[in-house]
C-alpha cells in the first residue's frame, strides 16, 4: 500500500501511496454517472491564466463537456502592465465560447504567489459570510519549463482527469456530494513520480502547520498526499484555514520564485492535511480507462488513510528494506559507500575548487536543439541537456535553450553550440554564422551522425539531403566542432577537405549516460535482475528503429536458420519500430507507447520492462555506420545485459577490452548458437561493461570534456 521517495535532494524521505494503492482508492467515471444537479450550489470555475496562449486548453473542455448548467467562470490574469495578456485571454475566450459566453468575471491581480494566491483570494471571497454554498474548480494555465519537456504533459493528464468528458466532471461532483468530502483531487502524472516527496520542503511545512494548526505537528512518517500541479475541485470552506495567513509579501514574495523551499511549495504539500484539519475528507480521481469505456465505474469510493496519522512501524520497515537493497547492491559491485562518498566528495572539490576561487561568473550558453515531435531527440539528452545539466548545478553556466535563433537571443550570450539537425538548411546555417560573427560569440557545432556518407538507398536519404548540406555549411563557419566518435571526426575533415573546407578546431566527446535517468534507484525502481542461464528459450534483446532496417535485413536470414537449426530455444525482442516486420514464431515486437517516446520518460519505461539474457547489435558494413558511436552498448549495459555486437569500427574497441562480444556478420548464426550452449562470457562481459559505463562513460565524464572546450573559447 505505501512506498517511500527519498527524492534528489531531500535529506529525509517521504512517505506515499504507491501507484496500486492510489489507483484501489481513485473514483473512475462511469458513463451513467449522473449527479443531482439540484443538489449541488452553482459550480464556480477559478482558472489562472498567466500563458493566454495556454488558456484554450482550460476552456474547449468546459464549453464541450460541461454536463450540467453553465458554471460561473472567474479568471485571473497577472498584471503585465501593459494589458496585453488581459487583452490575449479575452481574445481566447471569445475565440472558444463565441456570441454567447458563459458569465465570467475578470480580475487583474499582482505576478505573486504563482496560481495560489489568487486561489485562497479567491476562496477568501467565496467564504465571506452571506455567500451561498459554492463548489470551486481550481485550473491555471500550467507550464512547467524544464529541460525535459515534462510540463505539457503533465498539465493536459491533469486536465484528461477532470475535464476529460461530461462523465469526469459529474463523477467529480457526485463525490462532493457526500457532505463529509471537502476535495477531490486527480491522481498523480506517472511523468512526476521522482519530484513527488517533500523536496527541500518539510521544515518549512512544518512550520506553517504550527502556524495554521497549532495542535497538530507533522512527522516524517505521515503519508504524504496533495494535488501536485495544484488543480482540483473543492468545497471553498474546505481551505479556508489557509486564510490565516497574510495574504501578502510577507508570505508570497514577487517571482521569481525558486523551484522549492518557498511558502507556495510548502502550502501545495499542505492541501490534503488541511482540508482533514478543517474537518473535511478527500478524495482521488482517475480517469476512465480505454478498456473500460462501455463498464461501470467506481464513483463511490472507501475513504482514503489520514495524511495526519502516523505511520511508524510501516516507515521503519520501508526504510530498513531500503537500506538492505542499496547495502547488497554495493556489496554486488565491491564498493564499500564510505570510499564511494569520499571519492565523489573529491572529485567535486577537484571541479569546484579552482573555479569558485577565481571568481569567475558562469557562462552564458545559448543551446539550439533540434526537436522530434514535442521533445528533443535522444542525441539531444545524450550529448548536451544531461552534461550541461551538471555544469549548471555545479555553477559554472546558464543555459539557454532555443530551436530558432534570433538576434536577441544572443545578447549577453558567451557560446552558441547548435546540435546536429537543430540547423535544418544551408541558409539557416549561414544566417547563424553572420549572428555569431556579429556579435562575436564562439560558435560550437555538435555532430553525432555521418550525414555526408548516407548510401543511395538509406531509408531517409531523401529526408536528411537538405539536412546534411546545412551541416556541411555549419561545420564550415563554426570555431569547435564536436563529433562523437574519431572515426565520424575523420570522415567529416575527409569529406570536407574535399571542398576546400578545413575545419577550425575539432574535438572527440564520446557519447555518455545520465545516472539520474539510468539509475534505478534514482528513478525510484526496483533493482534489475538477470534472467537466469538456464531459462529457456533464450530471451535476446534488440533496440532497432527504422533507420536499422538495413542491418536487421541482414540478420533475418541468419535468425532463420538458426530458427531451423534449433527451433523454438531462442525469442527475439525488437523495441521501437521496423518499417516492415516479418512474421516470425520467435520474433515479439515491443512498440514504444507514444506517451514515453521522449527520451527522459522511454528511460523509466525501458528500466521496468522484463529482463533478457543479452542484446545485440548488428551494423551493416558501410561508411555510414562505420561513424556511429557504441551507445548503444552502453544502454544494454546500462540494463546489466552483455552485448554480441558486428565486428566494425563502431564496437571494436568496446570489444578488444572484454567489454562486449564480436562477430563477423556472416557469422551472427554460429555466434547466437554458441551462446545457446554457454552464456558465461557475456554476461562477464556485461558487468564489465556497467562499470566501464559508469566509471568512464557517464556525463559527468561528458560535462568535463565540453567544459575543457568551453574554456578554449572563453
Amino acid at each position: 500500500m505505501f512506498s517511500i521517495n527519498p527524492g534528489r535532494r531531500d535529506r529525509g524521505v517521504s512517505l506515499l501511496l504507491n501507484c496500486t494503492a492510489e489507483k484501489i482508492y481513485a473514483a473512475t467515471p462511469s458513463p451513467i454517472s449522473q449527479p443531482h444537479w439540484a443538489s449541488f450550489g452553482q459550480a464556480v470555475v477559478h482558472i489562472h491564466a498567466y500563458y493566454p496562449e495556454l488558456l484554450p486548453e482550460l476552456l474547449t473542455p468546459i464549453a464541450e463537456h460541461w454536463p450540467g448548467p453553465a458554471p460561473s467562470l472567474l479568471i485571473t490574469v497577472p498584471s503585465d502592465g501593459t494589458g496585453a495578456r488581459m487583452a490575449a485571454c479575452r481574445h481566447h475566450f471569445q475565440n472558444v465560447f463565441g456570441a454567447d459566453p458563459p458569465a465570467c468575471q475578470w480580475q487583474q491581480v499582482e505576478n505573486r504567489g504563482r496560481n495560489l494566491l489568487p486561489l485562497l483570494q479567491v476562496v477568501r471571497e467565496l467564504t465571506r459570510e452571506g455567500q451561498p454554498a459554492r463548489l470551486l474548480l481550481h485550473l491555471h494555465t500550467k507550464q512547467t519549463l524544464d529541460p525535459e519537456g515534462i510540463g505539457n504533459a503533465w498539465r493536459r493528464d491533469l486536465l484528461e482527469r477532470l475535464l476529460n468528458s461530461p462523465e469526469q466532471i459529474a463523477t467529480a461532483l457526485q463525490l462532493l456530494a457526500d457532505p463529509a468530502v471537502g476535495l477531490v483531487a486527480p491522481c498523480r502524472y506517472s511523468g512526476i513520480e521522482r519530484q513527488y516527496h517533500w523536496g527541500g520542503n518539510f521544515d518549512l511545512a512544518a512550520k506553517l502547520v504550527q502556524q495554521l494548526f497549532p495542535n497538530r505537528t507533522l512527522h516524517p512518517d505521515q503519508l504524504l498526499q496533495f494535488p501536485a500541479g495544484l488543480m482540483f475541485w473543492c468545497r471553498p470552506e474546505a481551505l479556508r484555514p489557509l486564510l490565516a495567513l497574510p495574504l501578502d509579501e510577507s508570505h508570497f514574495p514577487a517571482e521569481p520564485l525558486g523551484t522549492n523551499g518557498t511558502v507556495p511549495h510548502a502550502l501545495e504539500r499542505l492541501i490534503c492535511h488541511t482540508v482533514e484539519a478543517a474537518g473535511w475528507q478527500w478524495r482521488l480521481l482517475d480517469k476512465m480507462p480505454s478498456d473500460q469505456a462501455n463498464q461501470p465505474g467506481q464513483a463511490t469510493v472507501q475513504p482514503q488513510p489520514s495524511v495526519w496519522q502516523r505511520q511508524g512501524d510501516i516507515y521503519l520497515e520501508l526504510l530498513s528494506k531500503r537500506l538492505r537493497d542499496q547495502q547488497a547492491r554495493l556489496e554486488a559491485e565491491q564498493v564499500r559507500s564510505e570510499d564511494l562518498a569520499s571519492r565523489l566528495q573529491q572529485a567535486q572539490q577537484q571541479l569546484r575548487r579552482p573555479w569558485l576561487l577565481a571568481g569567475k561568473p558562469p557562462l552564458s550558453i545559448l543551446l539550439i536543439l533540434q526537436r522530434a515531435g514535442k521533445g528533443y531527440i535522444s542525441s539531444a539528452h545524450l550529448r548536451l541537456l544531461e552534461p550541461l545539466r551538471l555544469l549548471e548545478q555545479q555553477g559554472r553556466c546558464r543555459v539557454q535553450i532555443v530551436d530558432d535563433p534570433q538576434a536577441q537571443d544572443l545578447l549577453g550570450i558567451d557560446l552558441v553550440i547548435a546540435q546536429r539537425g537543430a540547423i535544418a538548411d544551408p541558409a539557416a546555417a549561414d544566417a547563424l554564422q553572420q549572428l555569431c560573427q556579429q556579435r562575436a560569440v564562439p560558435l560550437i557545432a555538435d555532430i553525432d551522425d555521418a550525414l555526408c556518407c548516407l548510401q543511395a538507398d538509406h531509408a531517409e536519404k531523401q529526408l536528411y539531403q537538405n539536412l546534411a548540406a546545412a551541416t556541411d555549411r555549419l561545420l564550415a563557419h563554426c570555431d569547435h566542432a564536436l563529433f562523437s566518435t574519431a572515426v565520424l571526426a575523420s570522415t567529416y575533415r575527409h569529406h570536407l577537405a574535399s571542398s576546400g573546407i578545413r575545419l577550425r578546431r575539432c574535438s572527440v566527446v564520446a557519447n555518455g549516460l545520465s545516472p539520474r535517468l539510468w539509475d534505478p534507484e534514482q528513478q525510484g525502481l526496483e533493482p534489475r535482475r538477470p534472467l537466469p542461464a538456464d531459462q529457456q528459450p533464450l530471451q535476446i534483446l534488440y533496440m532497432g528503429s527504422k533507420t536499422h532496417d538495413d542491418d536487421f535485413a541482414m540478420l533475418l536470414p541468419q535468425l532463420d536458420g538458426l530458427e531451423i537449426a534449433h527451433p523454438g530455444r531462442f525469442q527475439l525482442h525488437v523495441i521501437g519500430a521496423l518499417s516492415d516486420p516479418p512474421e516470425r514464431p520467435w520474433l515479439q515486437l515491443r512498440p514504444v507507447p507514444l506517451q514515453v517516446r521522449r527520451y527522459p520518460e522511454f528511460v523509466p519505461w525501458l528500466l521496468q520492462r522484463r529482463s533478457y539474457h543479452f542484446g545485440i547489435a548488428p551494423l551493416s558494413s558501410n561508411p555510414f555506420n562505420a561513424a556511429k558511436s557504441d551507445v548503444k552498448v552502453l544502454d544494454y549495459a546500462a540494463l546489466g545485459l552483455g552485448s554480441l555486437c558486428s565486428l566494425g569500427p563502431a564496437y571494436d574497441q568496446l570489444i578488444g577490452r572484454g567489454l562486449a562480444l564480436g562477430t563477423h556478420n556472416d557469422q551472427w548464426q554460429n555466434a547466437l548458437a554458441q551462446l545457446m550452449q554457454d552464456q558465461r562470457t557475456i554476461q562477464r562481459c556485461g558487468q564489465r561493461a556497467g562499470r566501464h559505463l559508469w566509471q568512464r562513460r557517464s556525463c559527468a565524464r561528458v560535462a568535463q570534456q565540453l567544459w575543457r572546450v568551453f574554456q578554449v573559447h572563453r
